[in-house]
């Protein structure tokens, strides 16, 4: 075997017991600045303009990330990385863009919205891998695009620019692309988070790729990251990349047709901007979401789409691509297709339908337009509405439109009508001096005076039938019409705020009362998704007492605990398991990606006496909700925290959302036995909910004391009632079996206490 110069100095390095040297190649451009500037000139047709962003990934506050001997911090390697490449690119002309230009913290949601917020094209999100297992071997280079073919968020374009990065920043810094799973070094990010991706690439609405340059864990290659010639070989690999991938030309596609259209299968054509030669083969294009037929013409270069089956009133997103026959796709196009349709049907819904003989008195008119499909037809259609000497045409939204006409003195009723595509409909609101209540007036926050929809009006009787005498729309009015012998209590209640009872007494004459609602928790969880999991389950039984208590049957108590009252607080809560069923790890996480992101919190009753422990899904977001929920278990359960440990398990990866396993003590601790076991479980849901409060930054301490609005005697027994029909803290105190309303007030529930139980 021929030996080199370069062996025999590595074998006497070795012999000698000396580190070999840190090995790197640079690139062939590099070997002049003539040389390096021609590169960089030959990419300015391609690159001149364009606005790119860079991210460089981690910073300020996550600086956890390091290699085996502390050398490499990931977040220094990656924003030197981003500094080299956008003197690069604006060297070329580009203009570029940063989440961050130093040691700051950038949250992941807003790294891809100031793109979108600065006009920028294309996303690029830098950082540098780790195995996370204690190996020391793994290194390579990756390039991730968003979900995979097939799956509604993929887009080809995504994928073209991660192929051309991919293969010269993997030349540049001569490592190896991914050993598996790939054919040209690009990766879904669904690889990673099978039902998510990357947050950066699942948030952006620009192409966008994530960059994984090498592991830090590797050693050697930590020692490379180090030097910031090689960060700028890496940059120069990207570099080339991009400027190859802009050279290779990106088609270009936009509206040639009317784009709001009255038939159900109506052709939308689309015309193909650039001058690249277009491959045939790939047109392909979907109207809200299916597949549409599409035609490619060469000669005229336009594209025909057409929906498979007709459509019904509504707007569509249009979304289309092709590629050139370098390889390349469209980036994003999406179009908005408005299809409305003649209306066919008319129903008109009153409410009441008996005023009292006044002109104080009104009701409120529905009018719903229906096309042929029966779906509602499409915003803007005219509806021509008369009624008493009233005539005027209104504009539906979502396909219905709305008046108040005004009661009579003297007539006996009142006749209202509307008329839409020739289509007439009439309804008839009878006039009577029997009745002896009748009540208009608002609904509204009472933290911002804004109209609340979907406010219940009821009476005790009403209650019970659970039929309501009128339930709100979006403006808030609401309209009593009623009769009764004497003082009637009335109820005005919506889930996500304290309800309020209101007595009125038989009145001759209308009256206008607006009622305020206080939110519950400030209107915090409002909209918020939360999944509550429950572990274990049907088969599936955790530890079992001496008694036949099950795990499974306490995480499910305290997961129906907990979810009624952030469904009472007005979050999109969800139960992952209902009732005693078999649901496999992958079915739940499965699960969550039907949802928008939000938290997902396990609870597993399997944990030491006297302690709660978090384990998550490794984040700053999920770290600090755990450290919430640890607190509030302290103080309202007495359970001390046993620390929060980051998980690297499938099922945390695999979940959509954050993730969150909180582990309180196992049956087997004797917790939950006795009197005091329901009071137990309150108070473990009332410290979840309470810790979930506290990290949507809200002060849990007084939020019971500045909702009290009354004193009515409190007679509910849901969590639901406690909230939204018992009106007040007291309520929500007895329930959770606490005699003083101080107690909620001051700490949020005071650690358990066995005299005072449910």
């Amino acid at each position: 075997m021929r030996l080199t110069l370069d062996m025999i100095l590595l074998a006497a390095l070795v012999a000698a017991g000396c580190s070999p040297p840190i090995y790197y190649v640079k690139p062939r451009e590099w070997h002049s600045p003539a040389l390096t500037d021609s590169v960089i000139t030959s990419y300015r047709p391609y690159l001149q303009g364009r606005r790119i962003f860079l991210d460089p990934g981690h910073g300020g506050e996550d600086r956890v990330n390091k290699g085996p001997e502390g050398d490499a911090i990931e977040a220094d390697v990656n924003l030197r990385v981003g500094l080299a490449l956008r003197d690069y690119l604006e060297r070329a002309g580009a203009f570029v863009m940063m989440s961050r230009m130093k040691d700051t913290t950038v949250s992941l949601h807003d790294r891809p919205k100031h793109a979108e917020q600065l006009g920028a094209e294309l996303f690029i999100s830098l950082h540098h891998n780790a195995t996370g297992t204690g190996d020391r071997i793994t290194n390579y280079t990756a390039v991730y695009y968003h979900a995979y073919e097939g799956h509604p968020e993929y887009h080809p374009a995504n994928q073209d620019i991660a192929r051309y990065i991919q293969r010269d920043i993997s030349y540049a810094m001569r490592n190896p692309g991914p050993p598996f799973f790939s054919f040209d070094g690009t990766l879904s990010d669904f690889g990673i988070y099978a039902n998510s991706g990357f947050a950066v690439l699942r948030h952006s609405s620009l192409p966008a790729v994530l960059i994984e340059g090498s592991f830090f864990t590797h050693p050697h290659e930590e020692q490379r990251l180090t030097i910031e010639e090689f960060n700028r070989i890496e940059a120069w690999g990207i570099f080339v990349g991009l400027g190859k991938y802009f050279a290779a030309g990106i088609p270009r596609l936009a509206v040639h047709s009317d784009t709001v259209v009255t038939v159900p299968r109506p052709t939308i054509m689309l015309s193909v901007g650039s001058q690249d030669t277009i491959d045939e083969r790939t047109p392909a294009a979907t109207i809200g979401g299916e597949p549409a037929d599409i035609h490619y013409d060469a000669s005229t270069r336009i594209v025909t789409v057409t929906p498979r089956g007709e459509l019904s009133s509504g707007i569509y997103r249009l979304h289309a691509w092709l590629r050139n026959t370098n390889g390349i796709t469209t980036w994003p196009f999406r179009q908005q297709i408005t299809v409305v349709l003649p209306v066919t049907s008319v129903n008109i819904e009153a409410h009441p339908r008996e005023l009292p003989p006044s002109r104080q008195a009104e009701a409120r008119v529905l009018v719903k337009a229906f096309d042929k499909f029966g779906s509602p037809v499409t915003d803007g259609t005219a509806i021509r509405v008369f009624f008493a000497d009233k005539d005027t045409v209104l504009l539906s939204d979502r396909g219905q439109v709305r008046f108040y006409p005004r009661g009579s003195d003297d007539a006996r009723e009142i006749i209202v009508s509307a008329v839409a595509s020739s289509i007439v409909e009439r309804e008839t609101i009878n006039v009577s001096p029997a009745l002896t209540a009748f009540v208009i007036g608002y609904i509204s926050s009472a933290t911002d005076s804004l109209p609340i929809g979907g406010a219940r009006v009821d009476s005790d009787s009403s209650i019970e039938s659970n039929t309501p005498l009128d339930v709100t729309h979006d403006d808030g009015r609401y309209i009593l019409s009623t009769r009764m012998s004497g003082p009637t209590r009335f109820r005005f209640f919506r889930k996500g705020y304290f309800g309020k009872f209101d007595t009125l007494a038989p009145v001759p004459e209308p009256v206008e009362r607006n009622i305020y609602l206080t939110p519950v928790a400030g209107g915090r969880l409002f909209g918020r998704t939360l999944l509550i999991d429950p572990r274990h389950g049907g088969t599936e039984n955790g530890d079992i007492d001496s008694g036949g208590l099950r795990t499974a049957d306490v995480n499910l108590e305290i997961a129906r605990r907990l979810f009624d009252l952030l469904r009472a607080s007005g979050a999109n809560a969800v139960l992952v398991r209902e009732k005693d069923s078999t649901i496999s790890e992958t079915e739940r996480a499965r699960r969550s990606a039907g949802f928008p992101r939000g938290m997902y919190i396990r609870i597993d009753a399997s944990g030491k006496i006297g302690e709660a422990e978090c384990r998550i899904y490794p984040s700053l977001t999920n770290a600090a909700f755990a450290a919430n929920i640890l607190r509030s278990l302290k103080l309202v359960a007495g359970l001390d925290s046993a620390g929060i440990t980051p998980s690297s398990e499938r099922f945390y990866y695999d979940v959509a959302m954050g993730t969150i396993n909180v582990t309180v003590p196992s049956v087997l601790t004797g917790h939950y036995s006795g009197v005091d076991s329901l009071y137990r479980k309150n108070n473990i849901a009332w410290g979840l909910y309470l810790g979930i409060l506290a990290s949507e930054g809200h002060e849990t301490g007084t939020w019971a004391e500045d909702s009290i609005q009354t004193e009515t005697p409190w007679t509910a027994v849901t969590v639901n009632e406690a909230l939204t029909s018992a009106s007040d803290a007291r309520g929500v105190a007895r329930f959770y079996g606490l005699a003083e309303i101080r107690d909620v007030v001051s700490t949020g529930l005071k650690t358990s206490n066995p005299s005072r139980r449910p």
